[in-house]
């Protein structure tokens, strides 16, 4: 009887065991899914950061080509806004020699 009962507890220490195993053999499988995915994101991350500095560099080399632009327009603007004064200044002057002259034409009449 006591050889029945032994062999019993050997039977259910071998169920144990391969109940252990099975949950070990899972484990291990569940580990070796996370690790892929854990590389995977790192891959992922590794990607949208480099994404993410690539576009900081394009953005601020937009950033510079406006500025560079706005500078030209605003030389241009300048540029043109000293010709309109030139010009009203001529125009102006040729007014006033218009004046002059028809004065001068009426007093010879």
């Amino acid at each position: 009887e006591a050889l029945a009962a032994l062999e019993r507890q050997r039977q259910a220490l071998e169920e144990n065991v391969n109940i252990a195993s099975t949950k070990e053999a899972a484990l291990m499988q569940q580990v070796a899914t996370l690790t892929q995915s854990v590389e995977r994101l790192e891959v992922e991350l590794k990607a949208a950061q480099e994404s993410r500095v690539e576009l900081a560099s394009a953005a601020q080399s937009q950033e510079t080509q406006l500025a560079t632009l706005v500078n030209q327009l605003q030389t241009e603007l300048e540029k043109r806004l000293d010709e309109l004064s030139a010009t009203r200044d001529e125009l102006s002057d040729a007014k006033q020699e218009a004046i002059k002259l028809k004065g001068a034409m009426q007093q010879q009449r």
